[in-house]
């Protein structure tokens, strides 16, 4: 749905009770509501909403611009439930395979490196989910069907509706923490379809810390990158990224203003940490 000259999104309405808005790793723009929620409702909690997406929309820009692609070369840094492990090139043996330490490639697959750690991320992924999943799935209550690792693009996980799981092998990048979060969010879709109350409820009943988990900043890149957002951006940098898109608008001060205000505070911050207050 278009509102104004520049942003649009997508309204998807189902069984509940409040607004979410949601800018997808695509960029795409999805917008829930009521079944029942009168549409100027909507459209004004989509404008209060505008600066949160420019600058989600922003973030995502820096991190199409800013991040090479990847290189098999030794010495570069892939990634493996959350720890980074060095890249070797070898003569001879298997195409890859994680040994003291490192990821050793045979040099004869390099040209394919992509595919070659791609194929070796599924199959290693795919036994130790279905290990987090045996040991959730009996604290939930649920039966799932059959377990996938897959190329989910965007999504981390998805559940059909005859409860089969599929995961996205980026997933085994992560920290085990947050392969669990993926494991239980999934799983709990099994006998609850939406993001209810007694979703998150359920969610919550096996993991305290889920909001943590599921804030979590790190950007998975397609060949074994892991790139952690508040190591990348800066307040000024997204702030000249939305200051374009909205040049000559009447937002464009209320952006400077708000950009100035963190600064501030950043600054602040810094002053209190080094002298221990």
């Amino acid at each position: 749905m278009k509102l104004d000259c520049d942003l649009s999104y997508d309204l998807i309405r189902t069984q509940r009770k409040t607004l979410g808005l949601t800018v997808e790793r695509d960029g795409n723009i999805t917008l829930r509501a009521p079944l029942d929620c009168p549409q100027i409702v909507i459209d004004n909690f989509f404008k209060d909403k505008k600066m949160w997406v420019y600058k989600k929309l922003a973030e995502k820009k820096m991190v199409e611009e800013q991040l090479p692609p990847k290189k098999y070369v030794n010495g570069n840094g892939f990634f493996y439930l959350g720890k980074s492990y060095r890249l070797q090139l070898v003569d001879d043996g298997a195409p890859l395979k994680l040994s003291y330490g490192f990821f050793q490639l045979n040099k004869k697959y390099v040209a394919n490196g992509k595919r070659i750690f791609i194929d070796w991320y599924r199959s290693h992924a795919l036994p130790i989910i279905e290990g987090r999943v045996n040991i959730y799935k009996d604290m939930l209550g649920v039966n799932p069907g059959a377990v996938r690792v897959l190329d989910l693009q965007y999504r981390w996980g998805s559940c059909s509706s005859n409860g089969s799981l599929n995961i996205h092998w980026k997933t085994i990048l992560a920290p085990m923490p947050i392969v669990d979060y993926v494991v239980v969010h999934e799983l709990t879709h099994v006998n609850e379809k939406n993001h209810t109350k007694k979703f998150w409820e359920m969610v919550a009943s096996i993991l305290p810390d889920y909001e943590k988990r599921k804030d979590w900043t790190a950007e998975l890149l397609e060949d074994g990158s892991l790139i952690v957002r508040d190591k990348i951006y800066s307040i000024p940098h997204i702030a000249i990224i939305i200051l374009r898109k909205l040049k000559g608008s009447a937002h464009e001060y209320e952006v400077v203003i708000v950009v100035l205000f963190f600064q501030a505070v950043i600054a602040l911050f810094a002053i209190l940490s080094f002298f221990n207050v």
